[in-house]
């Protein structure tokens, strides 16, 4: 049967998807709202939760790995699957997003996320700690509470009374049931399997959806015998499908878990155990990621965290020592990956490292040019948005140094390293991938570094110099000081700004034009103020635009505008204005309309 993907639904799990970077860049810098991966999360959340919220509110139901929305659920994906683990590791059983969250909001939610799951639960629950911090754009609907501390406190009994497997015993087969000559591999499964259907039902209801009777769970499994152990894993992994019981049982598995399982398995009944993980990723149950692992698991093995090759595939002859015939042992042995290497390494001929050495950048320049294309090319094949993220992050402080040193040449290099990889992003209609390379490069010149220039612009040089510099990172520096100057007060230092934005925005109008619609009022109100010093009566379509804004601050500076730019052909405008259905449009445009009156008497009367 085909599943039908609505659009709402792919608009969902991008916002979702969002939300989840945004929780993992929060995590590295817990409470630092102000670290460049959080402000181009929150960037990307706003943009994004904009356009999901112009068809009403989200309301999502978390699982252990992904969420459901009323059109049904979404496909497990690794970025997702996080979040709704830690919205239902605090017992959390519904996500509404009602407006944009502010970064105050994120910052709130990814708190709470953050916070272990018991001291969410001895606080009250996720969404009394959420509303305590007086969220209003988020909510998290909970458990019964009730249930949640009852659930709390059975596992908290069940792992003091039990310290290892507690169900190891009701899970295990008798010996002499178990004998191969009593029951066919088949009937020992089915009979394991209605041993832990057995154990979970009798728990209480609120118990079966607890992350640690799961835990437990899989701890008394691995107990189990060899034999008995790979049975009911087969039959755990056969109904997952179609068994709520068997789907979240191998749902709460990390990956790694999921992966020994797989060989374990696969080794028992003779199968590839990477044709059993490609059935769970083409079921949409796990990510292509469990393929590599449980490849890589199979073929090797895993040491101190690290997968090596496996045995079998690295065999080099040694020379034979004495004793090695009586004991029987072989001519060849593994050796460590190291000396592998080393053995390769000097059977190498001289020409073929000679070839090398001469397909190998030699020169500082040459490096550099094949570093600089490795990058493009890494920005382009990540797939995996959190990993991206990270990398962005690093650029950001790179493109930061040059702007601080006022290196344009290092700061022209870090803006073309995006290009190819936007151009082919955009070419692709990666919406997420354009919008979170035009995030960190607006998020390059941030606050504080234009801070600091606008205070260079102080200096004997003058603004000049720094708007050059600003320049090359083209609407990314336009968009950046529109963004401060709305937090900024009257006063030399938003003077300043205001001169530097001037001089930015010739040429990039469009920019002025898409902020008159921004949701802030003052980020409006800032860029008409720009608009008619930088482009004169060229700007007079967006003032009168300007001029009907809902806004009243908004209104006043296009009709201000108008009067600076129109002069005594501006009169006829604001005489049609004063005739607008809109009572404040028809006031602000009176009010502008005697200033220009009385400006254009004052020559007559001298």
């Amino acid at each position: 049967m085909t599943v039908v993907i609505t659009e709402r639904q792919k608009q969902v799990a991008g916002l979702l998807r969002q939300l989840s970077i945004g929780l993992s860049a929060y995590r590295l810098f817990p409470g630092n709202l102000d670290q460049p991966g959080f402000v181009a999360a929150s960037r990307r959340i706003s943009i994004t939760a904009e356009e999901v919220l112009a068809d009403g509110p989200v309301e999502a139901e978390a699982t252990g790995e992904t969420f459901v929305l009323p059109e049904g659920p979404l496909a497990v994906e690794e970025a997702i699957g996080r979040l709704a683990h830690a919205c239902f590791e605090r017992r959390v059983e519904r996500l509404r997003i009602r407006s944009v969250p502010t970064p105050s909001d994120l910052g709130a939610l990814y708190e709470v996320l953050t916070q272990p799951a018991d001291e969410v639960l001895h606080a009250g629950g996720a969404d009394v700690l959420l509303r305590r911090a007086g969220v209003m754009s988020v909510a998290l609907g909970e458990l019964n509470p009730q249930a949640v501390r009852e659930s709390a406190a059975l596992a908290a009994n069940m792992r003091a009374k039990f310290k290892e497997a507690p169900f190891r015993n009701e899970l295990t087969l008798p010996p002499e049931t178990a004998d191969g000559h009593v029951m066919t591999p088949l009937e020992m499964a089915e009979s394991l399997f209605d041993r832990f259907q057995a154990v979970v039902g009798a728990l209480p209801p609120e118990m079966r959806s607890s992350l640690d009777l799961y835990r437990m769970l899989r701890e008394s499994v691995e107990a189990l015998p060899q034999e008995q152990r790979r049975m009911l894993h087969a039959v755990l992994l056969e109904r997952t499908m179609d068994d709520p019981l068997a789907e979240r049982y191998v749902g709460t598995m990390s990956d790694t878990e999921l992966a020994r399982v797989l060989v374990d398995v696969g080794e028992r009944f003779d199968r590839d155990p990477t044709e059993l993980a490609a059935r769970l990723v083409n079921r949409r149950l796990r990510s292509d990621d469990l393929i590599d692992l449980t490849d890589a698991l199979w073929k090797g093995r895993i040491e101190g965290g690290t997968v090596l090759a496996g045995v079998g595939e690295l065999a080099v002859p040694r020379r034979p020592k004495a004793g090695d015939t009586e004991l029987g042992l072989s001519e060849e042995m593994h050796e460590t990956v190291g000396d592998i290497l080393g053995q390769s390494l000097l059977a190498r001929g001289q020409k073929d490292l000679g070839l090398l050495r001469e397909g190998f950048p030699s020169t500082a320049d040459a490096q550099h040019k094949t570093a600089f294309v490795a990058v493009q090319d890494y920005l382009i094949v990540e797939e995996d948005l959190e990993r991206l993220d990270r990398v962005m992050e690093a650029w950001t402080q790179t493109a930061r140094t040059s702007l601080r040193a006022a290196d344009a040449t290092g700061l022209r290099e870090a803006i073309a390293v995006l290009e190819r990889p936007r151009a082919a992003a955009a070419d692709n209609a990666q919406t997420e991938r354009v919008m979170l390379f035009d995030g960190y490069l607006q998020d390059a010149a941030g606050p504080a570094i234009l801070r600091e220039l606008v205070e260079r612009a102080r200096g004997p040089e003058g603004v000049e110099p720094v708007v050059a510099l600003l320049a090359v990172l083209d609407d990314a520096a336009l968009e950046a000081l529109l963004d401060l100057m709305a937090d900024e007060d009257e006063g030399a230092d938003r003077s300043l700004m205001v001169t530097i934005a001037t001089e930015l925005a010739r040429g990039h109008f469009d920019v002025l034009v898409r902020r008159l619609e921004h949701q802030r009022s003052q980020v409006a109100r800032d860029a008409v103020l720009v608009a008619y010093r930088s482009a004169g009566a060229g700007a007079m379509p967006l003032l009168e635009r300007a001029a009907r804004h809902p806004s009243p601050e908004v209104r006043a500076e296009g009709v201000r505008g108008i009067v600076a730019v129109a002069g005594g052909s501006g009169v006829g405008l604001l005489r049609n204005l004063t005739r607008d259905n809109d009572e404040q449009v028809r006031q602000t445009a009176l009010s502008g309309l005697g200033g220009l009156v009385v400006a254009e008497s004052i020559p007559a009367l001298e």
